[in-house]
C-alpha cells in the first residue's frame, strides 16, 4: 500500500511537471460516474422529489459524484454554518451569501432550514455551468450571481450580514487569497461574519517536495498542484501563521480558529468585519 501510494504521488508530479495533469482529473470523474451510476438510480427512485445537479456538476464540487454523498454532505454542512450564524451572527442576522456556491449544494439545504422564510439568500461562483443550472431551478428564492476568477463581487458595500466559504481558499494562490479576503470584507456589514475553510498543511506534508515543505515551516504559501485557480487540482496551503496576517491585514476580527473544524481535514476560521 506505501509503494503504491509513493508510486502514485510520482505519477502525478510526472504528469504535473509536463502540464498533463487534468488528465488526472477527467480520468477520475469518468470512473467516478460509472462507480456511483447504479446507486445513483437507487436514491433518485427512493427520493422522487429531490432536484440535483448532473452528476458531472456535483463531481466538480465535491470530486464525488454520488447523488446520496451530495446531499447527505450539504445537510450537513447548511447544519453547521447554522450553527455558526446562530453563535457568532447578530439577531437581526438576515443576508446571507455563500462564496463559492456551486450549483448550491449547502444553500439550498440552508434555504429549506429557513422555516419562516425571513431571510434572504445570494451565491456567487466563478463556474458558469453551476451557476446556470441553479439559476434554473423552478420556484428558487435564492439569488446566483456569476463572479470572475478576480474581484469584484456584484454585491454593494456593507450589504451582506454573514458569508461562508466552503473550501474556496483551498483553491486559490496567495495573491487571490488575499485580494478574495479583502472582497468579502468589503461586502460585510460592520459587526458582520465571515465563516472560511483553509488547508493548515498539516495534511497534505507527506505530499510536499523538501523546499515546498521549507516554505510552509517558514510560515509561507504553498500550492501542491499547479492546474489553474479555481481548479479542483488546485491546491492551496494557508499556514495558520499566514492565514492570520492575511486576518490582521485586512483589519477584521478573529474570533476563533478550528484547527480541523471543517471535516477534520480543513482548519474552520470565523472572523468579524469591525464596526
Amino acid at each position: 500500500m506505501i509503494l503504491f501510494k509513493t508510486l502514485k504521488q510520482l505519477t502525478e508530479r510526472v504528469l504535473r511537471r509536463i502540464g498533463l495533469e487534468p488528465l488526472i482529473y477527467h480520468y477520475v470523474c469518468r470512473k467516478n460516474l460509472r462507480r456511483f451510476a447504479n446507486n445513483d438510480m437507487i436514491f433518485l427512485a427512493a427520493n422522487p422529489g429531490l432536484t440535483l445537479p448532473p452528476p458531472q456538476l456535483r463531481f466538480d464540487v465535491i470530486a464525488c459524484s454520488s447523488a446520496e454523498y451530495y446531499v447527505t454532505t450539504g445537510k450537513k454542512m447548511a447544519d453547521q454554518i447554522q450553527s455558526v450564524i446562530q453563535k457568532w451572527g447578530s439577531p437581526d442576522t438576515r443576508v446571507v451569501c455563500e462564496w463559492g456556491c456551486g450549483p448550491g449544494r449547502i444553500l439550498f439545504a440552508l434555504e429549506s432550514l429557513d422555516a419562516g422564510k425571513t431571510m434572504e439568500f445570494s451565491g456567487s461562483d466563478m463556474f458558469a455551468p453551476s451557476i446556470q443550472w441553479a439559476q434554473s431551478v423552478p420556484d428558487c428564492r435564492i439569488a446566483f450571481h456569476l463572479n470572475n476568477m478576480e474581484p469584484p463581487l456584484s454585491q454593494p458595500d456593507s450589504s451582506v450580514d454573514f458569508v461562508y466559504a466552503v473550501s474556496v481558499f483551498t483553491h486559490l494562490s496567495d495573491t487571490l487569497s488575499r485580494a478574495w479576503f479583502r472582497e468579502i470584507i468589503r461586502i460585510l456589514k460592520p459587526g458582520g461574519v465571515f465563516w472560511f475553510s483553509t488547508h493548515s498543511g498539516q495534511q497534505h506534508r507527506n505530499e510536499l517536495s523538501p523546499a515546498q515543505l521549507e516554505k510552509l515551516n517558514q510560515g509561507q504559501f504553498v500550492a501542491i498542484h499547479s492546474w489553474h485557480n479555481g481548479s479542483q487540482m488546485y491546491t492551496g496551503i494557508h499556514c495558520p501563521a499566514l492565514m492570520k496576517e492575511i486576518v490582521i491585514a485586512s483589519g477584521a476580527e478573529l474570533l476563533e480558529y478550528q484547527p480541523g473544524g471543517n471535516n477534520i481535514f480543513q482548519d474552520a476560521w470565523i472572523v468579524r468585519k469591525r464596526p
